[in-house]
């Protein structure tokens, strides 16, 4: 964990993806920064001062990001993840990307071998009980019945999520606030929520992304 821990407990973990190496907050980075950032046990950083005289190597220096992804380089950018919220910071060396990148790799390919035996294993039960494999199932195209009248476009697909979304969040919400008693049906609206709003975010992430805020929005709304 990163020197100082957090007393308050969050519901989502931070990405530090090297243990300690991240700052808390602006001001564990006023104190820490030259220390943590300069101390490299094999490489000196060329962009600060040292005992060292002369050629020091080829340029070394650690990288940063906040939690939303954005390198922060000077000042101004840790001072912006302050106002985003977007602590902890963490760094990684250049000589510690590689392998970083190499473990997450097998680990990718390992998960991805796990779940292909059990999908064998689920499909082979399927089978012996007269149904379809998992396979077919996923590759069987979608029919008239199924699809919404008006759904001929992305636009239309983003207004159908949009009204789905705040339809199961109110629903949830009804319940959640104790107009409506927990019943049966509480799971059933919870887990239709929990789906919608999970793709509700993804697709203004990708309307955003793809048309520009401006734009993105008013994809979604028409």
């Amino acid at each position: 964990m990163c020197e100082g821990m957090m007393t308050e407990v969050t519901t989502e973990q931070p990405f530090v993806p090297i243990e300690g190496q991240c700052f808390l907050n602006h001001s564990e980075w006023v104190r820490r920064a030259t220390t943590r950032l300069t101390n490299h046990p094999d490489y000196l950083n060329t962009e600060h001062d040292g005992p060292a005289k002369g050629w020091r190597g080829a340029h070394f220096t650690a990288l940063c990001f906040d939690q939303k992804g954005r390198r922060c380089r000077n000042g101004g950018d840790f001072q912006r993840a302050t106002d985003d919220d977007a602590y902890p910071i963490w760094w990684i060396w250049p000589d510690q990307i590689v392998p970083l990148v190499m473990a997450q790799r097998d680990e990718n390919r390992a998960l991805k071998a796990q779940m292909g035996k059990l999908d064998e294993s689920v499909s082979a039960r399927m089978q012996a009980l007269g149904m379809l494999p998992l396979d077919v199932l996923l590759a069987e195209p979608a029919t008239k019945y199924c699809i919404p009248v008006g759904m001929a476009s992305l636009e239309a697909f983003a207004q159908w999520i949009e009204l789905k979304h705040e339809s199961y969040m109110k629903m949830r919400m009804r319940y959640e606030t104790g107009e409506l008693a927990k019943d049966d049906l509480y799971e059933w609206v919870f887990c239709h929520s929990s789906a919608f709003t999970s793709v509700h975010h993804c697709l203004r992430a990708a309307l955003e992304g793809e048309l520009g805020g401006d734009a993105g929005e008013a994809a979604r709304h028409g």
